[in-house]
């Protein structure tokens, strides 16, 4: 896992299709590292409204995209990390790289999974979709959340953007490396101290 945050700002992989049938771990930060969704403490993560919004919409995902599935995911004082599923073709076999891509309380965990299988076949009717498109609904969803609860007064005027022009992924490979990530996300509350992005 060390090796895997390290090199987050490694190029985006080249020539890969990101519609493709796979397991993703996905790291979104907020603009400038700003704490914005609530405070890690004690190892617990206490979620304030922004980051019940984000919380929310990271649940909406699965409503939007009939072909995407979630994991693990943890919404922190200033990212989220989560594993995205994109139901379709066997396992992604790629380099072991995180790539970085242009787009527009509580570790949760999201409901009870069957064991993760590697040759499911895509859903019927459902439209391609790509991980930088998941990714950018999910921003934009937060975005327009955040708004209406300025308008209705509950939450502060904001200034600055939300999120970070980018977002990070890693192609997981096998489900060895599924199982690491699993833990590094449930894990990540209590790491905050340490953690790279608590700048």
């Amino acid at each position: 896992m060390k090796k895997i945050l390290l090199n987050r700002h490694s190029i985006r992989l080249t020539k890969f299709d990101y519609s493709q049938g796979g397991h993703y771990f996905v790291t979104v930060c907020t603009y400038n590292r700003k704490c914005l969704f609530g405070n890690a403490v004690g190892g617990i993560m206490e979620l304030n409204e922004w980051g019940k919004i984000a919380v929310e919409c990271w649940n909406k995902i699965q409503e939007r995209f009939p072909n995407v599935e979630l994991d693990e995911y943890v919404v922190m004082p200033n990212h989220v990390h989560g594993i995205v599923r994109i139901v379709g073709a066997t396992l992604v076999v790629a380099p072991c790289a995180v790539a970085q891509h242009e787009s527009p309380g509580t570790v949760k965990r999201a409901g009870t999974r069957p064991a993760p299988t590697w040759d499911v076949p895509p859903q019927v009717g459902a439209r391609p979709v790509t991980l930088g498109q998941i990714i950018a609904a999910f921003k934009s969803m937060v975005v327009h959340r955040c708004i209406d609860g300025v308008k209705q007064n509950k939450l502060p005027p904001f200034h600055e953007k939300i999120w970070q022009r980018n977002y990070y992924d890693h192609v997981i490979r096998n489900e060895k490396s599924l199982h690491q990530i699993r833990q590094y996300i449930l894990d990540n509350p209590s790491q905050w101290e340490t953690d790279p992005e608590n700048v």
